[in-house]
């Protein structure tokens, strides 16, 4: 090799360092630790997610798509449904750090999963993974009480499960009315801060008034009639008072709603006869209440005995009280909110030492009891371990 041809080419290696890159390889995205974490998850290794983001700065190192164009841009136009429910399971862990984030997650991919090439109506495998992600998203919303978003989220599932001309008729889940009706108890309880709440706070309003069922409820004294002078409290501006019935009789509407379904109704009349509680009409609670039926669900058969004894404490049916609330802790023994329930109404029934022995045991309970009344509010969140392992046995069978 000459002196000249090896400078030439010294030359020009150093020419290829130094020059621009070529433009197209500005194009290919480099690899970020979401990425990794997919391929993992992808891999059958589904605790990924779950060791990736102990905190709020993991989410940050993760490098993961935030806005919806670029969660559109990673979950890209080829159907694939390990990326449906790895983006699910992703927004359920992040919504702890960043709220906002998760629910542009769920939007994005409850728009990836609508968006499957097959058909509503033509593949029922495919059309029970849909609607087991629909009910996991619906959990996670719930969970968290983002109730606008759940709005949102209801109003496009029910133009999704709307067919077009011609296209096969596929009935809508009833679980998504009793969501709709959650959605509404929610809003209630979230707006509680600002307007009046307890049943005795309503004990001097005029009652309620009901046909059979939780559906059929009418509050006496609409926004058309009703006299505000009879149901103003002091400093309680009587605009507010209104606003809380309407709401409450509002859920109770969607409730009745979602009891006509045989598959929603135990927990639809459980859940209504509790609003009419708050409404402080517990004639129509009681009614309700008695028409839910047994159910292996042992969360709702707790909620169900806890509202029916509450419902005949107000009703002042002591002895029955008592008997429902032993009735929620046979299923419960250790829930304080059954526990401190039964005590109270033994010292209405002047059984004072049976009243202490309660007290005692109510708050004796192992430290890391979880009483069923503290996820009631959650609603379908205690299902989200049994959707989760529905989605993840669907991508492992693909």
């Amino acid at each position: 090799m000459s002196k000249r041809f090896a400078v030439t080419v010294a030359l020009v290696a150093l020419a290829n360092v130094l020059a621009p890159p070529h433009p197209h390889a500005q194009l290919i995205p480099s690899k970020t630790p979401f990425d990794q974490l997919y391929k993992d998850y992808a891999g059958g290794d589904y605790d990924a997610i779950t060791r990736a983001l102990p905190s709020a700065r993991s989410l940050a190192v993760l490098q993961a798509p935030s806005d919806s164009g670029k969660l559109r841009k990673w979950l890209g136009n080829k159907w694939d449904r390990t990326k449906a429910v790895f983006i699910l399971e992703f927004a359920g862990a992040e919504a702890q750090f960043a709220p906002g984030a998760a629910i542009t997650a769920l939007s994005e991919g409850r728009l990836f999963i609508i968006s499957r090439p097959t058909p509503l109506g033509q593949s029922p495998e495919d059309d029970a993974f849909e609607l087991a992600w629909h009910n996991g998203a619906m959990a996670m919303l719930e969970d968290r009480m983002f109730v606008s978003t759940q709005e949102l989220y209801l109003d496009t599932i029910q133009r999704r499960y709307t067919p077009l001309p011609g296209a096969p008729a596929v009935a809508l889940d009833p679980r998504f009315a009793l969501h709709r009706a959650v959605a509404q108890e929610q809003k209630c309880w979230n707006d509680q801060s600002n307007i009046m709440t307890t049943p005795s706070a309503v004990a001097g309003l005029p009652a309620a008034t009901s046909g059979s069922g939780a559906g059929n409820v009418t509050v006496q004294g609409s926004a058309q009639v009703m006299d505000p002078g009879q149901l103003r409290l002091p400093g309680t501006p009587p605009t507010e008072i209104m606003t809380r019935r309407m709401c409450l009789a509002e859920g109770v509407r969607r409730y009745g709603l979602a009891a006509a379904a045989p598959a929603t109704a135990i927990e639809a009349f459980t859940r209504g006869a509790w609003m009419q509680y708050q409404l402080g009409a517990y004639p129509d609670a009681l009614r309700t209440i008695e028409r839910a039926g047994t159910t292996e669900d042992a969360e709702l058969t707790y909620w169900t005995q806890l509202f029916r004894a509450r419902i005949l404490d107000g009703l002042e049916r002591f002895t029955d009280a008592e008997h429902a609330y032993r009735a929620a802790l046979a299923v419960r023994p250790a829930a304080q909110s059954a526990g401190v329930g039964l005590a109270l109404t033994l010292f209405k029934l002047d059984r004072v030492a049976d009243a202490r022995a309660a007290a005692m045991a109510a708050r004796q309970q192992p430290p890391d009891t979880v009483d069923p009344w503290w996820t009631y509010l959650g609603a379908d969140a205690r299902f989200i371990p049994r959707w989760r392992a529905e989605l993840r046995l669907a991508i492992g069978q693909k």
